[in-house]
This record gives C-alpha cells, structure tokens and sequence, in this order.
C-alpha cells in the first residue's frame, strides 16, 4: 500500500509536468515529508524503511520526522514540508483533532496528503486527505475482545490502556466493547486508563 501511494505521486508530478520518460538512473524527481507518532517505536521505523524503498522506487527522497507525540510539532514539521516544497506529506497523526490544522495549511498550499495507521478525527479535514493507508482498527478490537474472551473463559477484570487523542485506538475499543455486549460477556469489567506515553 505504501509502494502504491508513492507510486500515485510519481504518476500524478509525470501527469502535471507532461513528462513521459523513463526515470531510470537519475536524480531524484523530488521530496516526500513523512512525520509520524515515534520513530523510536520499531513499528514506525519498519514503515519509514519500507517508505523510504517505495519512495526512492518512485523517483523520490524522503524525509523522515519523529513526532514525538507532539501534534504541535508535526504541525511545524508540515510547515516545514509546505517551506521546503515537498511533492506529498505523509502523516501519522499524534491527535486526530489537533494534527487538523497542519492537513489544511498543507491542502492550501495544493500539496497532497496522505494519512497512516491514523486517521483524521473531523470529517471535513478528511475530505481534504488524498488517501488513507490503514487497517479496520473497529474490526481489530471486536477480534481481540473475542480473544480475551477465550483467554479469560467468561470471568475475571481486564483492563484496558488507551490513547483518546488517536482515532484508531477509539475504535478498537469500541470494538472491544462492542463485542463483549453483543455476547453477553456480562463477568469482564473493563477499566480504562489513559496511557502515559514516555517518547
């Protein structure tokens, strides 16, 4: 999915620019901004890995940021992207509300953007993300509420640590929730503590 999306910005700039040649052997076409939650996590740096083979795939380089969980940061850091000109913006939103404003200073300045693993929390700044890449996180969590179901075997408290600025963590546990009611599972008390994220 990531290799497609960056092959969907090099076909648009070919598109735009009128440019039918074979890229083969020289420099790079352009910038493609990533900023995402943490690249201390081995799972974004897998994504930033795989990102960077698609990109420079493509015809692309791309510049990697940490968020640090920061949604102000990655803000600046789109501004950043927007200053330097990149060709796409790649965001991995800390807060689904508060990345918001840097998705529209980035659509302002006619670059597309596009969204992973998180999407954005308000309708309208969805419209203006160009693609999302991400996996049924709902479905994720009505999974993992009937895993826990055997685990547990109908009995005893579970506890659940999430992260309401991220949209996909809410709906996995509304998933979660949703599939405990749906069976019944009546014995599992399920108490929420907001995580303590340490960058």
């Amino acid at each position: 999915l990531y290799s497609s999306a960056a092959s969907d910005v090099y076909k648009r700039q070919k598109k735009d620019s009128g440019d039918s040649s074979d890229t083969s052997g020289t420099a790079s076409k352009g910038t493609i901004g990533m900023t995402c939650q943490n690249l201390n996590n081995p799972f974004f740096q897998l994504i930033a890995q795989e990102m960077e083979k698609a990109a420079e795939a493509a015809g692309y380089t791309l510049n990697a940021m940490d968020g640090k969980g920061d949604a102000a940061l990655q803000n600046t850091q789109i501004d950043e992207f927007i200053t330097q000109k990149c060709d796409a913006i790649f965001l991995n939103p800390a807060d689904s509300k508060a990345s918001g404003s840097g998705v529209r200073a980035a659509h302002a300045a006619g670059i597309p953007v596009f969204t992973f693993d998180i999407q954005m929390e308000d309708p309208e700044v969805q419209r203006l993300v160009t693609y999302h890449v991400g996996s049924d996180n709902y479905q994720g969590g009505r999974l993992a509420g009937e895993s826990m179901m055997k685990v547990t075997g109908d009995t005893g408290k579970v506890g659940i640590i999430t992260l309401p600025e991220a949209n996909s963590c809410k709906k996995r546990v509304d998933g979660f929730k949703d599939y405990l009611m749906a069976v019944s599972y009546t014995h599992l008390r399920a108490h929420e503590t907001r995580e303590d994220r340490v960058w």
